[in-house]
C-alpha cells in the first residue's frame, strides 16, 4: 500500500506554467497565421519612417529587404522602373518649398547604381511628401496634409522642378499621402491620411488624369476596423489589386505595420504582416512609399459596356446606342445619338473612359464589378466634325427600368448642342465582366 501525501500548490509555479502556455499557444497561433500568409502577386517595394533605413520587399510568402543610401533620414518616394530594372528611393517626410533630398537609384538586388536627388522648392505652400508613382515614363508624388494638396510630375529620376498636374480639393483629399499609378485605366489613385475620418476611415480615391475623381472607397477591414491614415499604396496589374500600410493598432497581433489588399472595387482582401513572413521582423514597421513591380502577364481589362434605349425630353425624346470597352484602347467603341427631326450624333474617338462601382447600385447578373461608365469624345454632329461628347451610363439591373443615361453634346465653339440626362426607357444598359 502506497500512503498519498499532499502537497502545498506553489502558486509562482503555477504563473510560471500558465504564462508558458500563453506564450506556446500565441506561438503556435502566429505561427499557424504565418503559414496563411499570402502576399503581393507582384514584388511589392516599401520604405519605412520608422528608423529601419531599408527597402523592405513582399512577394508570394516572402520577404527580404536591402539599406538604403544614404543612411540617417527615412526614405520616401519610391518607384519601379521596368524599362532600366531598377528602384529609385529619396528622402521622405518634407513639405512644398523644401530644399532638395538625396537618393539613390539600385538594381533589383538592392546594389547601388548612382545618386538621386528631388527638389520640392518648386511647390511652396503645398504638403508632406512620402510617396511616389511612375507611368512608365514619368514620376508622380503626392503633396499633401499639412498644407495645399497636389500631385507633381518628375522625370523618371525625381529630377526636375516639379510640374504641377492638378490640386487635390477636399476635406478628405486634402490629407492625401499615399498614390499609384493604375496601368489598366491609366488614371491616379491617392489614399487619405485623414485624422478626422473616424470609424468611417480614411479613403482610397481614383483620380482622371485631368484630376476628376472619378471613385473612393473606405479603408475598412471585413471586421468593421478602419483606418484612417493610409500610406504607402501600390497598385498591382498582376491581379488587379491595390496594398496599401493602414495605420490601424495591431489587428492582427503582430504590432503595428499592417499591409491591407483591395480590389478595385473597395473589397477587403487580406491582410498581412512582416513577421508572418520572418519571425525577426520588427513589430513596429510603419511604412512610408509603396510601389509593385508586377510579374508575369499584366491583367487584361476585358470589361465593357452596351446597350441603350430612349431619354425622355422636355420636348423630343433622344435616342442611343454603344458599345464602350472601359479600356478605352480596345475597340470597337461606338457611341450613337439621334432626335428631333433628324438631328445625329456619331462619335468617332473615345477619349477617356472610366469604370466604377457605386455601392447604391446593383447590376445584377452577369456580375460585371462595375456599374457605371464615364467618358468623353469627339465625333461628327448632323456630318460636321469636332463636337464633343460627355457622357455618363449606368446599369441598374434588369429590365432596364432603373438604368440611367446623362449624356451632354457641345459643338468647337463650346455652345452646348444637347443635354439631357435620366432613366432609359425603351431599351437597356448592360455591364459586362
Amino acid at each position: 500500500m502506497i500512503l498519498g501525501f499532499k502537497k502545498a500548490i506553489n502558486p509562482v509555479g503555477v504563473l510560471t506554467a500558465f504564462l508558458l502556455l500563453a506564450v506556446m499557444l500565441s506561438t503556435s497561433f502566429q505561427a499557424s497565421k504565418a503559414e496563411a500568409a499570402v502576399g503581393p502577386a507582384g514584388r511589392y517595394y516599401v520604405t519605412d519612417e520608422s528608423g529601419f533605413n531599408k527597402v523592405w520587399q513582399f512577394q508570394g510568402s516572402t520577404l527580404t529587404s536591402f539599406p538604403t543610401v544614404p543612411a540617417g533620414a527615412a526614405d520616401g518616394p519610391i518607384l519601379v522602373d521596368g524599362n532600366t530594372s531598377t528602384v529609385r528611393s529619396v528622402k521622405g517626410g518634407f513639405v512644398g518649398g523644401s530644399a532638395a533630398v538625396p537618393g539613390s537609384e539600385y538594381d533589383f538586388s538592392g546594389v547601388v547604381q548612382g545618386p538621386l536627388s528631388l527638389d520640392f522648392s518648386a511647390h511652396g505652400g503645398y504638403g508632406r511628401v512620402i510617396d511616389a508613382a511612375f507611368d512608365g515614363t514619368d514620376a508622380y508624388i503626392v503633396s499633401g496634409l499639412f498644407g495645399s494638396a497636389g500631385i507633381f510630375r518628375y522625370n523618371a529620376d525625381f529630377s526636375g522642378p516639379g510640374v504641377l498636374v492638378f490640386n487635390l480639393l477636399g476635406a478628405g483629399q486634402s490629407t492625401s499621402q499615399g498614390i499609384t499609378y493604375d496601368t489598366t485605366t491609366n488614371t491616379f489613385w491617392t489614399s487619405d491620411y485623414d485624422f478626422g475620418a473616424g470609424a468611417t476611415g480614411g479613403r482610397v480615391r481614383q483620380w482622371s488624369p485631368a484630376g476628376v475623381e472619378l471613385f473612393s472607397f473606405p479603408v475598412v477591414d471585413s471586421a468593421g476596423n478602419a483606418s484612417e491614415r493610409n500610406t504607402a499604396l501600390a497598385y498591382d496589374f498582376t491581379d488587379d489589386t491595390f496594398w496599401m500600410n493602414a495605420h490601424v493598432e495591431n489587428t492582427l497581433g503582430f504590432g503595428i505595420g499592417e499591409l491591407w489588399q483591395f480590389d478595385r472595387a473597395g473589397n477587403f482582401l487580406q491582410k498581412i504582416h512582416a513577421k508572418q513572413f520572418d519571425p525577426a521582423a520588427p513589430d513596429n514597421i510603419l511604412y512610408w512609399g509603396g510601389e509593385i513591380r508586377a510579374t508575369g502577364q499584366p491583367h487584361e481589362d476585358t470589361r465593357r459596356m452596351t446597350g441603350g434605349g430612349t431619354i425622355p425630353g422636355k420636348v423630343e425624346d433622344i435616342r442611343h446606342g454603344f458599345e464602350l470597352h472601359c479600356d478605352a484602347a480596345k475597340i470597337p467603341n461606338n457611341l450613337e445619338v439621334n432626335w428631333g427631326k433628324g438631328n445625329k450624333f456619331h462619335m468617332e474617338t473615345l477619349d477617356s473612359a472610366g469604370c466604377t462601382d457605386d455601392p447604391s447600385i446593383d447590376e445584377g447578373n452577369p456580375v460585371a464589378g462595375f456599374d457605371t461608365y464615364v467618358g468623353s469624345g469627339t465625333g461628327r454632329y448632323n456630318g460636321v466634325a469636332g463636337a464633343i461628347v460627355k457622357f455618363e451610363f449606368t446599369d441598374a439591373g434588369e429590365p432596364g427600368v432603373n438604368d440611367t443615361a446623362r449624356i451632354t453634346i457641345t459643338a468647337p465653339d463650346t455652345s452646348v448642342i444637347l443635354a439631357v440626362s435620366g432613366n432609359i426607357t425603351k431599351g437597356n444598359q448592360q455591364a459586362h465582366p
